[in-house]
């Protein structure tokens, strides 16, 4: 769980697909999500970006950390954003 008041996180991109679009080549669609010890929750749908070889995620480390409280607090396990 928390490690010294911080969550100890890990992302993934899952299933991800390049987009058909020409004008954004490099721009992936896929699932994204956090990981809490060993368990994994969904999180739900991100635009994400492979530039040298890295994943970049658009969202804060803050707005994962909020959609992880939404699913704690939710039993629909799959939340849009």
């Amino acid at each position: 769980m928390a490690k010294n008041g911080k969550w100890d996180l890990e992302i993934k991109v899952l299933e991800d697909f390049f987009s058909r679009q020409r004008e954004f080549p490099s721009v992936r669609i896929g699932a994204v999500q956090i990981a809490d010890g060993r368990k994994f929750v969904e999180v739900g749908m991100m635009r994400v970006k492979k530039h040298n070889g890295n994943i970049h995620f658009r969202a804060t480390l803050d707005e994962l950390l909020a959609y992880k409280d939404i699913l704690e607090q939710n039993s629909e396990p799959f939340v849009n954003f």
